[in-house]
């Protein structure tokens, strides 16, 4: 579990670090099995306010705890002001860059210490909300800033967007850590014109980062870039969201809204072995929230959305598995979507959408006019002749028999 105290008397047991440091410090603590005590607990923190909002752990039982810092380098990770308090890794950002930034921190497998952290921020107000892990130990960095990319230097690098768009309040951000903490992969906005903010992240097999939040940013003339579903028109007020950015980090696979007429907040996702999301959030009123099924609420308010395996924003009628798959599709118009092993995925009839998956992927149209998507893997596109559209993916896909070939 991490968080944040103000208790002297807080149980400092092993680490990172067992003295309290001030005001307000983060803190990170792993319970026993069995739940009768610590295998660890400790501190990160200096001399000023400092808090955790989020931690993962990966398949060493190593903890990534992400946050918020107030405390600059002269005091942060462990605010003794002795020479311990030198950043154990370099490559992150080791200056503060002033009011709060966002921080992270991976913690030792036993708790003694951190094997790194750094600062994720510019001059204004930077806050890390959540963190996930990937299979590799590079972790995924979600929260909000009110620091724009030039004059605030916010550390922007590939995307998914790299251009401040908030001319209010904050925007969100997401941030690819390097595995041994010497850097970041990418770093970018996820937002539009008006107040943006990401609560919870979460990582696929393939590196996809699927971030949730809210906003009040419109897809039109706030310009929040909705690609695909759930939902790709705003409803009003505050909407929820919920997209998937890119293994590469260079933009969003999907990215729509949820919500209703007013009051709509994703706080927290998570997924299943089957690749399905699980959004979870709060709506106010209920009566304007949409409830087709995969969708349930709960008084007071609360909501929980089940988004099975998509093709390009769609929820899939046809999907794979991480196995090595054979899809076909029926007469009528289908959504497609190939799983994480290494497809072959037929469309039959009808105007179909067909997307390719993780694996290297055979992806042919059938009798409509149909739209190939090459995704992560290096795909095969064949149309039908004269009839479809095929798209490569970011890796150099194969097409036949297009009548239309984008990015190949």
């Amino acid at each position: 579990m991490a968080g944040s105290t103000s208790s002297g008397d807080f149980p400092g047991i092993v680490g990172p670090d067992t003295s309290f440091n001030g005001l307000v410090d983060a803190f990170v603590a792993k319970v026993k099995a069995d739940g009768t005590g610590f295998d660890y607990s400790g501190f990160i923190g200096g001399t000023e306010s400092d808090d955790a909002r989020g931690v993962a752990v990966d398949g060493s039982g190593a903890a990534y705890v992400a946050g918020s810092a107030g405390s600059s380098q002269t005091s942060f990770p462990d605010g003794d002001l002795d020479a311990n308090d030198a950043f154990p890794v370099p490559g992150l950002d080791q200056t503060h860059n002033g009011s709060s930034d966002a921080f992270v921190a991976k913690v030792k497998t036993d708790g003694t210490g951190l094997v790194y952290a750094g600062y994720i921020g510019g001059v204004a107000s930077d806050q890390g909300r959540d963190v996930a892990v990937d299979g590799s130990g590079a972790a995924y960095v979600a929260g909000t800033t009110s620091s724009d990319q030039t004059t605030e230097g916010f550390p922007v690098a590939v995307g998914p967007d790299p251009t401040y768009g908030g001319t209010t309040l904050q925007e969100g951000f997401i941030a690819k850590v390097r595995a041994d903490g010497g850097g970041l992969v990418y770093s970018g906005y996820v937002g539009g014109s008006d107040t943006d903010r990401v609560h919870g992240v979460a990582v696929d097999a393939a590196g996809g980062a699927y971030v949730v939040g809210e906003t009040q940013s419109t897809e039109t003339g706030d310009g929040f870039p909705a690609t695909g579903g759930p939902d790709s028109t705003f409803n009003g007020g505050v909407d929820g969201f919920v997209g998937r950015v890119l293994p590469s980090g260079a933009g969003f696979a999907f990215l729509g809204y949820i919500g209703g007429a007013k009051f709509d907040f994703a706080f927290g996702v998570a997924l299943d072995p089957a690749g399905v999301v699980y959004v979870t959030g709060d709506t106010d009123p209920l009566a304007t929230f949409p409830s087709p099924s995969g969708i349930s609420t709960h008084p007071p308010n609360a909501f929980v959305v089940a988004l099975a395996e998509m093709c390009r924003g769609k929820l899939a009628t046809v999907a794979g598995t991480g196995a090595k798959d054979k899809l076909t599709g029926t007469n009528g118009p289908d959504v497609i979507a190939a799983g994480g092993g290494r497809d072959t995925v037929n469309g039959k009839g009808g105007k179909d959408l067909v997307c390719g998956g993780e694996g290297n992927d055979r992806l042919k149209g059938g009798g409509g006019k149909d739209k190939l998507y090459g995704e992560e893997g290096k795909d095969a596109l064949i149309g039908q002749a004269g009839s479809d559209t095929c798209v490569g993916g970011p890796l150099k896909d194969r097409a036949k028999d297009c009548e239309k070939e984008r990015q190949i």
